[in-house]
């Protein structure tokens, strides 16, 4: 591929990486100007209310589990492991690059939390947790770590079944992290939302930087 090409390729890339990042930032506003009224905040609440009518021993220990995976502990020791990985593999532009992708969306659920100021469901919790509520941060920590997986996998798989699966599997489990935040009472399914939101502006972006230092640098 000549390098006109390699450039309009690049330059279609970052401008659709714009305008998805743009509208997921969209989303995310309007969730946060919906969760001031009361309609959200009524869906929000009998979300909650429901929620007990089908919680089990086995589905809290489940969810449980599931939710862990998207810890600040399990989180900060998945970054480490694959960007060490990375940097091993003298990859280091990309292993620097995934650590500010996951951390990065750390700092940015901080901001908003901070920002917001939203408590948590007052009822039905069934696991501890501290801090606000809006947007989810274990919500932003799965989209950035297992996001970035699946750019890993896209790139460095071996083949295309392979990526399908991983990349499957790494979905569902995005969205099974952040059922167990509802379902263990310590969000609002509007939290999850903006987390999911707010997190795939943040990957957008970085998927997209990771893809241009890797194709710059003919990895």
């Amino acid at each position: 591929m000549d390098r006109n090409n390699v450039n309009i390729q690049r330059a279609v890339l970052s401008t659709a990486a714009l305008l998805v990042s743009l509208l997921l930032l969209a989303v995310f506003a309007e969730l946060s100007e919906e969760i001031k009224g009361t309609e959200l905040r009524a869906f929000d609440r009998k979300v909650m209310e429901t929620l007990p009518d089908y919680i089990s021993p086995p589905g809290a220990a489940l969810f449980q589990f599931i939710t862990s995976l998207a810890s600040a502990e399990f989180t900060i020791i998945m970054t480490t492991l694959i960007s060490m990985l990375l940097i091993v593999k003298k990859k280091w532009k990309e292993g620097l690059l995934f650590i500010a992708a996951v951390g990065g969306a750390a700092v940015f659920n901080d901001f908003l939390k901070l920002s917001f100021q939203r408590n948590r469901p007052d009822l039905n919790q069934i696991i501890d947790a501290a801090g606000f509520s809006f947007p989810s941060g274990h919500a932003m920590n799965a989209i950035s770590l297992y996001g970035m997986m699946m750019v890993l996998t896209a790139i460095y798989g071996q083949s295309k079944l392979l990526k399908i699966s991983l990349n499957l599997i790494l979905m569902l489990l995005i969205l099974a992290i952040g059922f167990s935040r509802i379902y263990l009472g310590v969000h609002y399914p509007s939290d999850v939302a903006a987390g999911f939101a707010a997190g795939g502006a943040w990957l957008t972006v970085t998927a997209v930087l990771f893809y241009l230092i890797r194709d710059k640098s003919g990895n």
